[in-house]
Order: C-alpha cells, then sequence, then structure tokens
C-alpha cells in the first residue's frame, strides 16, 4: 500500500498535469475499498487520498 507521505508527494506531481491517462489509479482505489470492506486494514486517509486523486486527475 502507499503510505501517506508518499500520497502527499504524488499529490503534487499530479498538480502539475491535467490527467493521468488509464484506469490503473481507479482500480488502486477499488482495491483498497475492497480490502477494507474484508476487513483489511487500510488507513482512511490514504483510501480517501486516493478517491480525490482519482476524482481530479483520472480517467474513468
Amino acid at each position: 500500500m502507499v503510505q501517506t507521505d508518499v500520497l502527499d508527494q504524488i499529490r503534487g506531481a499530479l498538480s502539475r498535469i491535467p490527467r493521468v491517462p488509464g484506469t490503473g489509479m481507479a482500480t488502486y482505489e477499488r482495491r483498497l475499498r475492497d480490502l477494507a470492506r474484508e476487513g483489511g486494514v487500510v488507513p482512511p486517509r490514504l483510501v480517501s487520498g486516493i478517491g480525490e486523486l482519482v476524482d481530479a486527475y483520472g480517467d474513468r
């Protein structure tokens, strides 16, 4: 899993581009949500942070 400090670095890098091609971020977001539903330990800040990035920069 991506650590939250890495998420901040990713957010900074993405702020320089309009969109991220592909569905990798959305797939990762879905997998994190699946893991959380299955009882896995997934930091809520990570899930919400990835969700924000997908909304802002991802192609769906």
